[in-house]
């Protein structure tokens, strides 16, 4: 935020002029904030992010073929027969 103080007077005319002009330069000023990152430490941390995530994906897929292998199915026949 930015106060401009100004003038009433005739005597400070070019004063108060000058301090618009700059009051209106300072709010046209745009910051973007920017972390700063190493470059190849930013290419570290992306790449053990994939590398956690195809780690629990590999776990969702073990966890699914070892359900899949675990739980055999028998129709009421193979029941029967195996008694």
């Amino acid at each position: 935020m930015m106060i401009a103080t100004l003038s009433p007077a005739s005597d400070n005319y070019e004063e108060t002029l000058s301090t618009l002009r700059y009051a209106d330069r300072a709010k046209r000023i745009v910051n973007h904030a920017v972390v700063n990152e190493d470059p190849n430490a930013r290419i570290i941390r992306e790449l053990r992010e994939e590398v956690d995530m195809l780690r629990q994906m590999l776990n969702e897929a073990q966890v699914s073929c070892q359900d899949a292998v675990s739980t055999p199915t028998f129709s009421d026949g193979e029941i029967r027969s195996r008694r």
